[in-house]
């Protein structure tokens, strides 16, 4: 049975109480063979809505022959170019650790001069803003962020505290925290790499020791998958939020799908969805596949990270611009993409799971060169793989620490006021990671947002003409699920 049957001619089929769970590729007998899982392994349900979307999301059953024989077509296609394998590979972390060689951290007095910039914290600041304000690079930035509880705490800036930033260009050179009358942060920059303390009227307190190769692999294999960590409570306040904007018949029909994962603990995140392997078209928000395709090449010493790559994939991700998304593709090759997409490093394409990031056409008027074999869209993805793509990325899975900051700084200050970003605008304290999508009547976006110490990832997918206009009201509500109103208030 050929996979591109349009959905007209499943009508009578619906129309006969199968619903959507019959795909182009479920007969009557696994649907059977579904519901007498469902009856064994399904998990606890809270609530009526959850329950749909568990067997929604429930593993399909094995695919058919045809359809094996067609991913093992496109798997063959790009395998028959030499590249390296993509297993994970632990690498050198030069993100930031303070170093019990550090000195005693001087007073502010002492640090005045023509390459200090002194900032009094107003309401609405935080250091994001700050540095981009004053032209500072945001790679460093986040370097300094994630050397761990005591630089994560920059993030928590209040009115009245003092900042000293010590900058050569737009280099970041030391930094300098009075949290309060007696204590302070001070990281500086040596060489390529920062050394720090955090002193109590003059005394040193919490130096962070450097971790070994071996600790990494360990800290990078500790998170777990996120696909398993459903949190009853959020899942409950999510279904509870799309109630209240009206939106459950929406998602009841499938045209509306949500995810939410806190990931404030890394470690722990916590994770909601409606319709979370509901395949849709994505618009442009695939092309962070694309983003993630440049970045293997090169880590991989096929592509290099100069001028002109970082201008086209920030021109890509910023602007989303067509033209750039069509260039770096060729760059990195059609059906490397997809080789990369589903390669067990990363799974962000898995059959098993009803598909996942998908880019099967360049971005113009070009004929698709591969449809993805489930659902024949040239650029699709389900919320849950784009929300593992985001999570990864965070915890240093998609690639080395240095490259993960460069992903970051390109996928930061977007440049298209709609959807996320525009329903964030009276939330100054949220620092936004995105990318989204357009095409007629389907609307996507896709974001890591953080926000005074607390980091959470959200996506949908909609398919209607007034689809932008669910994504720009839903994402305050649930920017209040994560980060608590009266928390964010002291901010503004």
């Amino acid at each position: 049975m050929s996979l591109r049957v349009h959905k007209a001619k499943y009508r009578p089929a619906l129309k006969k109480g199968f619903g959507r769970a019959l795909s182009p590729w479920m007969n009557k007998k696994h649907l059977i063979l579904l519901m007498l899982t469902a009856m064994v392994t399904t998990p606890p349900i809270t609530t009526k809505v959850h329950a749909e979307s568990l067997k929604k999301n429930r593993q399909k059953p094995p695919l058919s022959s045809s359809l094996n024989d067609r991913l093992q077509k496109v798997r063959l296609r790009a395998a028959s170019k030499t590249y390296k394998a993509l297993p994970f590979e632990p690498v050198t972390d030069n993100r930031l650790y303070l170093s019990k060689e550090s000195k005693q951290a001087p007073s502010l007095k002492e640090h005045k001069g023509n390459n200090w910039i002194e900032i009094s914290v107003k309401k609405g600041d935080s250091l994001y803003s700050l540095v981009r304000k004053n032209g500072l690079s945001i790679k460093e930035l986040y370097m300094i962020m994630h050397v761990g509880v005591e630089t994560s705490g920059l993030q928590l800036l209040k009115p009245g505290q003092k900042l000293l930033i010590h900058a050569v260009d737009t280099s970041i050179l030391e930094i300098i925290h009075n949290q309060n009358h007696s204590r302070k942060l001070h990281v500086k920059k040596q060489g390529d790499s920062y050394s720090g303390v955090t002193t109590v009227n003059g005394n040193k307190v919490d130096v962070i020791e450097p971790r070994s190769n071996k600790a990494l692999l360990t800290r990078h294999q500790s998170y777990p998958p996120l696909r398993k960590q459903s949190d009853s409570k959020l899942q409950q306040k999510l279904e509870s939020t799309m109630q209240q904007l009206g939106l459950m018949g929406q998602i009841n029909n499938r045209k509306l799908a949500v995810a939410l994962v806190d990931i404030t603990h890394a470690s722990e995140p916590k994770l909601a969805m409606l319709n979370g392997d509901e395949m849709m078209y994505a618009a442009s928000l695939p092309k962070i596949a694309i983003l993630l395709g440049a970045f293997v090449e090169i880590e991989q010493g096929h592509m290099t990270l100069d001028t002109d790559t970082r201008d086209s994939l920030t021109q890509m991700i910023r602007f989303s611009s067509n033209e750039n998304a069509t260039k770096m593709l060729g760059r990195v090759g059609n059906h490397r993409l997809q080789e990369i997409l589903m390669s067990d490093r990363f799974k962000l394409y898995d059959p098993l799971q009803n598909g996942g990031l998908w880019v099967g056409k360049a971005y113009g008027k070009t004929p698709a060169f591969e449809r993805d074999p489930l659902h024949n869209l040239s650029h699709g993805a389900t919320v849950l793989q784009a929300a593992r793509f985001y999570y990864m990325l965070e915890t240093g899975q998609l690639v080395s620490s240095n490259l993960t900051a460069d992903m970051k700084e390109i996928l930061s200050d977007p440049k298209i006021n709609h959807k996320f970003v525009k329903g964030l605008a009276q939330h100054p304290e949220a620092t936004i990671y995105r990318k989204s999508g357009s095409w007629r009547n389907w609307h996507a976006d896709s974001a890591l947002i953080e926000a005074n110490g607390y980091k959470y990832i959200a996506v949908a997918l909609a398919e209607d003409p007034k689809g932008g206009q669910w994504l720009s009201e839903m994402i305050a509500p649930l920017h209040d699920l994560i980060v608590p109103k009266a928390y964010a208030k002291l901010t503004r």
